[in-house]
């Protein structure tokens, strides 16, 4: 049984680095969620444009079915992607374990003012964090199984 991590969490929180360094450390393949971005959705943020709900399912089906083809060719695979919603990590979880992969997560939880600076810190930083902050609220604690990465 193959295992499938998923890292979670805001906007700049660092899931990119951390699931790179995790997947180094465990022989793993590394893949970054947002690239199952449709061009609607890179539109809309690049536009700093909420995402509705549609879209949002939209790029939750797309990385099951990205994650799926790309686990058989590795060791294990981990995988960054925001999944602000509970029910939307549910439901890859659910898809994943399904197919009998081993689905495990770890929230990335970065404290506020560095989350800031992060952010901040991007080219056209003020708006990213206008941004950030506009969807901070959308997020939700996990009633799944996880394990906090600080």
């Amino acid at each position: 049984m193959k295992d499938v991590i998923i890292l979670f969490g805001e906007m700049g929180s660092g899931k990119n680095y951390w699931g790179e360094q995790l997947a180094r450390e465990l022989n793993y393949t590394f893949y970054d969620g947002d690239l199952v971005a449709t061009q609607e959705v890179i539109e809309r943020v690049t536009r700093f444009e909420m995402l509705d709900r549609e879209l949002v399912l939209q790029l939750v089906n797309r990385l099951c079915d990205a994650v799926m083809e790309m686990v058989p060719e590795t060791n294990g695979l981990v995988v960054a992607q925001a999944l602000y919603f509970d029910e939307d990590r549910r439901y890859i979880e659910r898809r994943l374990t399904e197919q009998g992969y081993n689905v495990s997560f770890r929230w990335i939880r970065t404290p506020f003012w560095r989350n800031l600076k992060q952010i901040y810190t991007r080219p056209d930083g003020l708006r990213w964090v206008i941004y950030w902050l506009q969807n901070k609220s959308w997020f939700q604690e996990p009633t799944h199984d996880y394990i906090p990465i600080r």
